[in-house]
């Protein structure tokens, strides 16, 4: 039970925005406890961010209303209008979860990630709703990046500050690799009596490793019009309904998400995501299994359509990441005046990586065909990245590395 009594809205008031920074917990958990006693209501930033004129911040607002915007890979953010009441049923239908797959009960949240986006904001809300004041890792405030080692030593101070209590955190892919490549991050993620892993897919191989040491992982699909992840391991949370809206022979369809967590709309965009109170048409593909299970394939406006073959960027770089030496990928489709899209990725190889860089593409297309994979699948256009741009915790930004592609064939 939330430790921060629920309050009806009362009149509209002026939207503020307010820099999050996670070296200063104690003003996000005031911001937080006001935002959900209905006192306020505000736009989160990044520090030295300035809020994006369409948010209209000054602007009248219903009390106890969180704009969390999108990671705006295609341009302007969209600002969903999450209730407190949204957020209160995203953090009791976590519990719930946690409750029933690990036998969990209601504790402490370490934050890895940015405390601005939803992620990281529904890491100090889960932590505040069960009564603890969530504790940021270090790397957030010395702008290190994140390792296994700092991990332990934060996993180690959470426990010294909340002894005997259960410990959870969330962190995305990258995250979860390095911890795995690490003895000590290994040992440090069994501590934790949940670890929701989310942002993007996360690799099978990494999954089951660290869950046959222990981890007590859920990976999460959701967005910020659901006040984070409403689908846990492939399965709805409590209270919350997926559907494909008019699927193919497949089954599969556009993913339709329903439940008490569903923001009331945008702020600054259009409302046809949104047809019921409740009910949140994303933009992307899925497919029910017979045991109500969700497979999420991949977004609608990415699906690249070579010579008429249509192509989830995502099968693309299963494939790719499937080979020796390269570690991520991501893949896009970039004009051709053959076929209307080529099929093209970016790629960043592992140290050790054998693929001679003045002929990468052809090199990597024949690994690709001697492992099986159509021809219609294998990208035409590849360049090595020393890293994925991201637009947020643990999502790349396909719309960047499309530039960088198109850049490169010119």
């Amino acid at each position: 039970m939330s430790s921060i009594p629920a309050t009806d809205p009362g009149p509209a008031i002026p939207l503020a925005a307010h820099h999050l920074d996670p070296a200063d917990i104690p003003h996000i958990q005031r911001l937080l406890e006001s935002l959900l006693a209905g006192r306020a209501s505000f736009v989160p930033l990044a520090p030295g961010s300035s809020p994006h004129p369409s948010l209209r911040v000054g602007e009248p607002v219903t009390p106890g209303t969180l704009v969390a915007c999108t990671s705006g890979s295609t341009g302007t953010p969209k600002g969903a209008l999450l209730t407190a009441s949204n957020l209160r049923a995203s953090a009791a239908a976590t519990e719930a979860f946690m409750a029933r797959a690990f036998a969990a009960h209601p504790g402490a949240w370490l934050l890895t990630v940015p405390a601005h986006h939803i992620a990281g904001l529904q890491v100090c809300l889960r932590s505040l709703h069960a009564g603890y004041s969530p504790v940021a890792a270090r790397h957030l405030g010395t702008g290190e990046s994140f390792s296994a080692p700092g991990f332990a030593a934060d996993t180690r101070r959470l426990m010294q500050t909340f002894p005997g209590v259960d410990l959870y955190t969330s962190i995305v892919p990258t995250q979860l690799n390095r911890l795995a490549a690490s003895p000590d991050g290994i040992a440090a993620i069994a501590h934790y009596a949940g670890v929701l892993v989310g942002g993007a897919a996360a690799e099978p191989g990494v999954v089951e490793k660290l869950r046959n040491e222990g981890a007590h992982l859920a990976l999460t699909y959701g967005s910020s019009e659901t006040a984070g992840g409403v689908i846990y391991n492939g399965h709805p949370l409590p209270g919350v309904t997926a559907d494909i809206d008019n699927p193919d022979d497949q089954g599969t369809g556009r993913i339709i998400l329903s439940g008490p967590m569903v923001a009331a709309g945008y702020r600054n965009g259009p409302q046809a995501a949104f047809p019921r109170p409740g009910v949140f048409r994303t933009s992307d593909l899925g497919r029910l299994d017979t045991q109500g299970g969700l497979h999420v394939l991949g977004r609608m406006d990415a699906v690249i359509n070579t010579g008429g073959m249509k192509v989830l960027p995502e099968d693309v770089e299963r494939a790719l990441t499937a080979l020796p030496g390269i570690a991520e990928a991501c893949a896009v489709g970039i004009p051709d005046p053959e076929f209307g899209q080529a099929v093209a990725a970016g790629v960043v190889l592992q140290p050790d990586a054998t693929y001679p860089s003045a002929s990468l593409t052809a090199a990597v297309r024949q690994a690709l065909a001697a492992a099986g994979v159509p021809a219609y699948v294998r990208p035409r256009c590849l360049r090595s990245l020393p890293h994925l741009p991201v637009t947020g915790p643990g999502k790349v930004d396909r719309q960047a590395v499309g530039r960088l592609l198109r850049d490169a064939q010119r």
